[in-house]
This record gives structure tokens, C-alpha cells and sequence, in this order.
């Protein structure tokens, strides 16, 4: 499961045909992603991991997806939570862009 807000954007726009988006409609994307992603691992991870978890996000250290996929792998059902949030949010911004 991809967890990386930028990857994530370029597919949904790519995947919509939106070639060249505009900075400003990227950057919304891909941080209502960001965004969405951060909710379920606040909601989900166990409080001793919370504070790392922020130090990598607030920094954007390159080694966030690994460690975000590590820590999935021993919390039943977080990856399975991450994937329908983030193909929820998939429809709901391609519903947004496409009424």
C-alpha cells in the first residue's frame, strides 16, 4: 500500500487525465492526502510510537513510508484502514473534480 502523499497525487491526477495540473491543485491534493493518511495513523498507532511518528512527518525524513510500513505490519488491520481510506479519498476528490 502506497502511503506517500505526493505519489498518491500524481497517480489520482494522471489516472484522471489532468497532464499538467496547476501547482495549487496538486499541492491541495496531495495535502488532503497527507492529511487523511495522518488521521488513521494518529487514530491507529500505539501512543509510544506517536511521538517518533511526528518527528518523521514534521521533518518529511526519507525513511517516514518505511517506518510507516514497519509499524503497519504489527497493527492488525492498519494497512487494510490506510488502503480504504486512501481509495475513499481517491473518489471523493474525483467526484470534486469531475461534477
Amino acid at each position: 500500500m502506497n502511503t506517500n502523499p505526493h505519489e498518491l497525487t500524481n497517480k489520482l491526477l494522471q489516472d484522471l487525465g489532468i497532464e499538467k495540473p496547476s501547482p495549487e491543485l496538486a499541492e491541495k491534493v496531495e495535502e488532503h492526502f497527507a492529511k487523511v493518511i495522518l488521521e488513521v495513523l494518529i487514530r491507529r498507532f500505539p501512543e509510544g510510537k506517536l511521538d517518533e511518528l511526528k518527528q518523521k512527518f514534521e521533518a518529511d525524513a526519507p525513511d517516514l513510508e518505511d517506518f510507516v510500513a514497519r509499524e503497519a505490519a504489527t497493527i492488525p488491520g492498519l494497512a487494510q484502514e490506510l488502503e480504504e481510506a486512501v481509495l475513499r479519498e481517491r473518489e471523493v476528490i474525483r467526484h470534486l473534480l469531475y461534477r
